[in-house]
């Protein structure tokens, strides 16, 4: 997986925020909102925008998820 964005969707449950609610106050593209809910990567300068729309930091919003498995 790598890059997991669980921790952001956590965070909008809990403060009732939609990602629509993102794209219409930043300018943050439904393209990039697309590759966050897939987990895919995005650029810095979109995570930087979403954390000071949410006044949070990343580690509050993107985590590193090893899943390779040892065998």
């Amino acid at each position: 997986m790598g890059i997991s964005y669980r921790k952001l969707r956590i965070l909008l449950a809990e403060r009732n925020i939609k990602p629509t609610d993102i794209v219409k106050n930043t300018s943050i593209s439904w393209t990039s909102m697309t590759k966050i809910n897939n987990d895919q990567s995005v650029n810095l300068s979109t995570l930087e925008e979403i954390c000071k729309f949410l006044k949070c930091d990343f580690g509050d919003i993107v985590e590193y998820v090893d899943d390779s498995t040892e065998k």
